[in-house]
């Protein structure tokens, strides 16, 4: 996807990026995923809600929470996009992926306070944290530096 030239028609747009992304991600290559992450952000593209959560899906096939809750504090406070079911879960999935159950429960929980119905699969065993909320904490906002890491 880098070799088009600045200005060129064939430049690849965000779309094409997030398709690459999760095309990557689902293949199990997630370390290609966050490679075409960093070629988009080199590109001068705007990354939009989607491309975030592409990205945070790869950081959770990689098991890279850390960056996940980087990327989506940067998607909220930086790029100032509101986040939405699809960056959630993708966070909460790589939350759960990483062993990190008590933050994405929290992410759960300020889902649900924000109005967002989190939308947790049972199959990637994250059922128990839609389902069987202890309640509290709460992420106390769209940004999760603050949270416990």
């Amino acid at each position: 996807m880098r070799d088009a030239p600045p200005g060129s028609a064939m430049r690849p747009s965000v779309h094409a990026y997030t398709a690459a992304m999760r095309a990557a991600t689902e293949g199990g290559q997630w370390a290609r995923a966050l490679g075409v992450w960093e070629d988009l952000r080199r590109s001068g593209c705007q990354p939009t809600g989607h491309a975030y959560a592409a990205a945070i899906s790869a950081c959770a096939a990689g098991q890279d929470w850390a960056r996940a809750v980087a990327l989506f504090d940067d998607m909220t406070a930086r790029a100032g996009i509101r986040p939405d079911v699809v960056s959630c879960t993708a966070l909460v999935s790589a939350l759960a992926a990483a062993g990190e159950a008590d933050k994405a429960e929290a992410v759960v929980v300020w889902m649900q306070k924000a109005g967002l119905k989190p939308n947790v699969s049972p199959t990637r065993g994250l059922w128990p944290l839609a389902s069987g909320l202890r309640g509290g904490g709460g992420a106390g906002g769209a940004r999760l530096s603050g949270a416990q890491r």
